[in-house]
């Protein structure tokens, strides 16, 4: 097991079964021990899922998160470190939308007027 969130999948798993209901085919899936998708396949799966794609081009570069989101949600990349699949997606959004460009830029930032103070007067 290569993270934490393995080893809390794993001991839920064991927690909730007993001796007789114990399916160590089961625990070594829920757990993702031995599940190690090859990056290949993961911009395979990228590349393939319309979802994925759709969100790309309506959100573009703010997309990230949710394309993330995307894929840990799915049982065979849920175990697969977070960095390899931000460099996927990455390569993929640039892929689909090109360079950034003034559609991805933040939003101007508004000038909030400064409230001054007002002190009251006192008389000498």
């Amino acid at each position: 097991m290569a993270s934490r969130e393995q080893v809390t999948e794993a001991w839920k798993y064991r927690e909730t079964h007993t001796d007789t209901t114990f399916d160590e085919e089961m625990y070594k899936r829920m757990a993702g021990i031995g599940i190690e998708p090859s990056e290949t396949e993961l911009v395979e799966f990228v590349q393939k899922n319309q979802t994925i794609a759709n969100m790309i081009r309506e959100m573009r570069y703010k997309a990230l998160q949710n394309v993330i989101r995307e894929i840990k949600n799915d049982e065979v990349f849920k175990w697969t470190s977070g960095q390899i699949i931000k460099n996927v997606v990455d390569k993929e959004i640039v892929r689909l939308c090109g360079p950034k460009d003034e559609r991805d830029l933040p939003p101007p930032k508004v000038k909030k007027e400064e409230k001054r103070k007002l002190y009251p007067i006192r008389p000498l």
